[in-house]
């Protein structure tokens, strides 16, 4: 059986490449939030996303940290690891440098950024 995994990552910085790994899942049902989901969610503030990571981790047997650059000061990538770790979930780092971009992202060049912890 599939695990149902959610996905943890800084949405500014590293969304194009996220999004790669994170559909990988949409194969086997595993579909993530579309970013006009992502959009509304952070239009109601904070506890509008502690609601909304709340209910994205119900049913999720692990979550997968996709680091970046900047991922390790993100206050919600920080919350979401502390409430997996919490729930007794699985937590995985899956470093994002060097992942290839697909065609229509942003070029730039990503920097080697710290684990969050």
């Amino acid at each position: 059986m599939a695990r149902k995994v959610f996905f943890s990552f800084y949405y500014d910085g590293d969304g194009w490449r996220a999004s790669q790994v994170r559909n990988m899942g949409a194969l086997e049902g595993n579909a993530p939030c579309s970013d006009n989901d992502w959009e509304a969610v952070k239009k109601g503030g904070d506890r509008a996303i502690e609601k909304w990571i709340a209910e994205q981790l119900v049913g999720r047997s692990c979550t997968v940290v996709l680091v970046g650059g900047e991922t390790a000061n993100r206050k919600w990538v920080i919350h979401e690891i502390q409430e997996s770790w919490n729930a007794n979930k699985g937590v995985l780092g899956r470093e994002l440098m060097g992942q290839i971009l697909l065609i229509s992202s942003p070029c730039r060049m990503e920097v080697r950024g710290c684990h969050p912890s």
